[in-house]
C-alpha cells in the first residue's frame, strides 16, 4: 500500500531562497513508504496518531557516527520496523539528502553542477558578515548628502541647523527601527522588502506606493551621484580646461564606468567596492576637517559671517537633512543578506548614532570656518579658500567614493523593478533554475556540436583531397594514415578536445537570455539617469528636491503609518500622539520642501544663459 501526501512549502524554507531560486511546487505528490507500526509518528507525512521515537535515521547516520549497515541491540528493532523514509526536508529532491544534525543539504555525485550552485549550503557563502553590514550602512548613508550639509547649515544658521538636523536624524533613525519592528511582526523569518512589508500591512496599493517612492528615491540618489562626481572632477581641472570642459561633458565621460558598475548583481560582490569607498570617504572628510580648522585659525581671505538663524530656509534644509540619511531603502535588503540577521537592530543603532555625530561635525565645522557656503559640494568649496595637493586629493577621493557607491544605491531600485518585470514576464525569466540551467547546457552542447562538425568536416575534406591526389600505389598508405587519424576526431562530447575554450564556456553559461535582458534593462535605466543628471546639474537642488519628495515619504511618513495600522485599537494615547505627530511633521516638511526646491529648479532654468 502506498500513501500520497502533498508536498508543501513552509515560510521558513523561503529564507534562504532569493528571486532566482526555484519555488517548491504546491501540487506535486511524494510517496510515503508504509510503516508496520501504524501508531508511529512519521515526520514526513502527518497521518500517524501517536508520536513515538522511530529510531535513528539512516540518512543521518554518518553525522551521528552510526554505520547504515550496522545493527546494534539498541537500534536493530527501529531500523527493521521502519524502512528508509524519504527526506523530511520539504524541498529535498533526488540526488540530495538532508542532514537533521547540521541542517544542511548533502549533495551526491549524481547531482548536477547547476543544482550545486543553487544549493542553500552554497549560498551561505554569499551572505555578508557583521563587518560588511557596517561597511554598507556607513557607505549607504555617507555620501553626497553629507558633503552638502555645510551648504544647508550655512543657510539655516549655525545655531538652529544642528538642533533641527538632530531632530530629523532621530526621527529617521527611529523610523528605521519601526520598519524592522513591522517586518518582524509580519514575518519574523521570511526575507521581505520594504514594499512587501507595506503590502502585508497596507494592502496592494500600499505596496505599489512604497515601491514607487523607493524606486524614485534611490534613482534620484543615483542621479545626484552622477552630478557630484562630475562636480568634484571639474574643480580639480586646470583653469584653461575648466573653461573648455563643462560638467555635463564630464557626466558623459564617467558614464561608461557607472554603466559597468550597474551590472553588478549581488551585495556580496559590491562589498569590496563599498570598502574602498568608505576608505576614500573618511580620508576626504579628514582632509575637509583639517583645512577647515586650519583656515579658521589662519584665514587668508575675507569671509561672509555665517547666519545664526534663518527660518525661511527651513523647508529647503529639511530636504537636505532627510536626504542625508539616504539609507532607509537599504535596511531590509542588507538584513536579508546578513549572515546573522538577529544582530542587525543593534548594529543599526550603533552605526546611526556614530553617523549622526559625524554629520553634525561635517555641517558645523566648515560653516564656522568658511562662513556662508553656496556650493552643494564641500570639497569643491575648498578650492576657493585653500590650495595644495591635499585639496585636490580630497575632491578625487570623494569623487572616487561616490563612483564606487553607485551600485549600492542602485541595488534596491533595480531589485524592485526586476521583480515587477519578472512577474509580468517582460524579462522572460525561466520558471525554475533547472529550466535556466537546461537552457545554458543546451546552448553549450549546440556550440560544442558545431565545433565537432567543423573539425570533422575539415579533417574528412583533407583526407579526401589526399586520396584524390595520391597515386594508386600510395592509396593503402593514405588509408592507413587516415585510419590512424580518425580516432583523434572529437566524436564524443566527453572528449576534452571537443570542449569549448574556458572563457567561451563561462560566457555562454553566465549570459543566458534572462541575464542578457537584465543587463540591457539596467543599461537603459542607467542611461536615463544620466540624461536627468545632465538636465539638472546643480547638486544642491537635486538633493533638496529628491530628499523632500522621496526620502520624506519613505523615511518619515510611511513607517509610523504602518505601525499605527498594524496596532489598530491597541496603541495608547501617548503612542498615538507621537506617531501622528511624526506623520504631520513629515507631510508638512515634504510639501514645503518640494515647493521651495521646485521653485529654485525652475529659477535655475529661467536664469540659465
Amino acid at each position: 500500500m502506498r500513501l500520497l501526501a502533498p508536498r508543501h512549502c513552509d515560510d521558513a524554507d523561503t529564507d534562504d531562497r532569493n528571486d532566482h531560486d526555484r519555488e517548491c511546487p504546491r501540487d506535486e505528490a511524494v510517496e510515503l513508504l508504509p510503516m508496520k507500526d501504524r501508531t508511529g509518528y512519521h515526520r514526513s507525512g502527518h497521518w500517524a496518531e501517536n508520536p513515538v521515537d522511530d529510531g535513528p535515521d539512516l540518512e543521518d547516520a554518518p553525522h551521528r557516527g552510526i554505520s547504515p549497515h550496522s545493527s546494534s541491540p539498541a537500534t536493530s528493532t527501529a531500523t527493521t520496523n521502519h524502512p528508509r523514509r524519504p527526506s523530511r526536508h520539504p524541498s529535498s529532491s533526488a540526488g540530495s539528502t538532508y542532514s537533521k544534525s547540521s541542517g544542511k543539504r548533502r549533495t551526491t555525485t549524481a547531482q548536477s553542477a547547476a543544482d550545486a550552485l543553487t544549493d542553500p549550503t552554497k549560498r551561505v557563502r554569499e551572505k555578508i558578515s557583521v563587518l560588511a553590514v557596517i561597511v554598507h550602512l556607513c557607505k549607504g548613508n555617507i555620501g553626497p548628502g553629507a558633503m552638502s550639509l555645510p551648504n544647508g547649515f550655512s543657510k539655516t544658521g549655525i545655531y538652529a541647523a544642528p538642533l533641527y538636523f538632530m531632530l530629523v536624524a532621530l526621527v529617521s533613525t527611529y523610523n528605521m527601527d519601526l520598519l524592522l519592528y513591522c517586518k518582524r511582526i509580519v514575518s519574523p523569518t521570511r526575507n521581505m522588502s520594504f514594499g512587501d512589508v507595506a503590502g502585508k500591512i497596507l494592502g496592494h496599493r500600499g505596496k505599489v506606493l512604497i515601491d514607487v517612492f523607493l524606486v524614485g528615491t534611490q534613482l534620484g540618489i543615483c542621479c545626484v551621484y552622477f552630478t557630484f562626481v562630475a562636480t568634484n572632477i571639474h574643480v580639480v581641472l586646470p583653469e584653461k580646461l575648466q573653461s573648455v570642459i563643462h560638467e555635463r561633458q564630464l557626466i558623459l565621460a564617467i558614464f561608461p564606468i557607472i554603466l559597468m558598475l550597474s551590472w553588478i548583481r549581488t551585495l556580496n560582490r559590491i562589498t569590496p567596492f563599498s570598502s574602498l569607498a568608505n576608505v576614500a570617504v573618511f580620508l576626504g572628510i579628514s582632509i575637509v576637517f583639517y583645512y577647515s580648522i586650519d583656515y579658521a585659525n589662519n584665514p587668508t581671505k575675507p569671509r561672509l559671517e555665517p547666519v545664526h538663524v534663518d527660518y525661511r530656509q527651513f523647508p529647503e534644509f529639511y530636504g537636505t537633512a532627510v536626504y542625508s540619511f539616504e539609507g532607509i531603502g537599504l535596511i531590509l535588503p542588507i538584513q536579508n543578506e546578513m549572515r546573522q540577521p538577529e544582530l542587525f537592530p543593534r548594529v543599526l543603532a550603533m552605526c546611526m548614532l556614530a553617523i549622526l555625530v559625524l554629520f553634525v561635525f561635517i555641517g558645523e565645522v566648515p560653516t564656522i570656518a568658511f562662513g556662508r557656503i553656496t556650493n552643494g559640494s564641500m570639497t569643491a568649496v575648498l578650492h576657493e579658500y585653500c590650495e595644495g595637493w591635499l585639496v585636490t586629493m580630497a575632491n578625487i577621493l570623494l569623487a572616487f567614493a561616490c563612483l564606487l557607491s553607485f551600485p549600492i544605491q542602485f541595488y534596491p531600485a533595480v531589485d524592485v523593478l526586476e521583480k515587477t518585470l519578472n512577474k509580468r514576464g517582460t524579462l522572460r525569466r525561466p520558471e525554475t533554475m533547472e529550466a535556466s540551467d537546461a537552457l545554458r547546457r543546451q546552448s553549450l552542447r549546440s556550440l560544442e556540436s558545431a565545433v565537432q562538425q567543423r573539425r570533422a568536416s575539415a579533417t574528412t575534406a583533407a583526407i579526401s583531397k589526399s586520396l584524390a591526389s595520391s597515386t594508386v600505389g600510395h592509396r593503402d598508405a593514405v588509408v592507413s594514415s587516415a585510419s590512424q587519424q580518425r580516432p583523434q576526431l572529437p566524436v564524443s562530447s566527453a572528449d576534452p578536445s571537443a570542449r569549448l575554450p574556458h572563457w567561451l564556456e563561462s560566457l555562454v553559461c553566465s549570459m543566458s537570455q534572462y541575464e542578457c535582458n537584465r543587463t540591457i534593462f539596467r543599461s537603459m535605466l542607467c542611461t536615463g539617469l544620466m540624461v536627468i543628471a545632465i538636465c539638472i546639474p546643480d547638486v544642491g537642488l537635486l538633493i533638496s528636491l529628491f530628499g523632500a519628495v522621496g526620502s520624506s515619504m519613505l523615511a518619515i511618513i510611511i513607517p509610523p503609518v504602518m505601525y499605527i495600522v498594524l496596532h489598530q485599537g491597541e496603541l495608547s494615547i501617548g503612542s498615538r500622539i507621537l506617531h501622528l505627530g511624526i506623520i504631520v511633521f513629515g507631510v508638512l516638511g515634504m510639501i514645503a520642501g518640494t515647493v521651495q526646491a521646485m521653485a529654485q529648479v525652475i529659477s535655475s532654468f529661467t536664469s540659465a544663459p
